[in-house]
């Protein structure tokens, strides 16, 4: 998908098959085509680095400074836990 370009950015998945974006919340928003905001409860629920305690200062200051936004929560850190891959 062409949205995949410019907003996937920092994923590795991005030139993969579609089929291990299936569980990530930005493929859910653009092909439902939901105008609702991403939040990072979306993205830090199915993030692999959900519990990490090394990235838990960054997680915590990138969800602080993004969470009034009404843009896309962002995250260069996401990645898709193996387990909604599956």
């Amino acid at each position: 998908m062409s949205f995949r370009a410019s907003l996937c950015r920092w994923c590795p998945k991005r030139d993969e098959s579609l089929e291990g974006c299936r569980a990530c919340p930005r493929f859910k928003k653009y092909t439902s085509g939901d105008e609702a905001p991403l939040t990072s409860q979306d993205f830090c629920t199915v993030c692999l680095h959900g519990d990490d305690e090394t990235l838990k200062v960054f997680c915590t200051r990138n969800r602080y400074y993004q969470q009034d936004s009404d843009e896309d929560f962002d995250c260069y850190q996401f990645r898709l836990s193996a387990v909604e891959n599956a």
